[in-house]
C-alpha cells in the first residue's frame, strides 16, 4: 500500500472525508452503488453502513452544501499540484514521502 500511485489516491480523496469521520445517506448510497457497478458488491446487497459507532459529538451539517462541493474542487485541486492532505474546515497536513 505504500505506493506513490496509493498517496495520491489518498491525497486526492482526503478532501471529503468530514472532519468528524461521519457519513451520510447519500454517501453510503453512492459507495453501494459504485460497489456494485464494479462488480465487488453482490447487486443484491442492501445498504447496511452505518456511524452508531461513532462515540465523539458529531459536527452540525453544513448550512451550504454547494459551497462545500466549490471548496472541495479547489482542495483537490491544491492536492494535485502540490500535494499534501486538505478537507473541508480543517485537518489540512503534509506528509513528506
Amino acid at each position: 500500500m505504500a505506493t506513490e500511485l496509493n498517496l495520491k489516491i489518498f491525497e486526492r480523496s482526503f478532501a471529503y472525508f468530514s472532519r468528524d469521520l461521519e457519513n451520510v445517506q447519500r454517501d453510503w448510497e453512492k459507495v453501494t452503488t459504485y460497489g456494485k457497478s464494479l462488480g465487488v458488491l453482490d447487486i443484491s446487497l442492501q445498504l447496511n453502513y452505518t456511524n452508531q459507532f461513532l462515540e465523539w459529538t458529531l459536527d452540525a451539517e453544513s448550512n451550504d452544501l454547494l459551497d462545500d462541493q466549490r471548496t472541495t474542487a479547489l482542495l483537490q485541486n491544491d492536492a494535485a499540484l502540490s500535494g499534501g492532505f486538505h478537507c473541508l474546515r480543517g485537518l489540512e497536513t503534509k506528509v513528506e514521502t
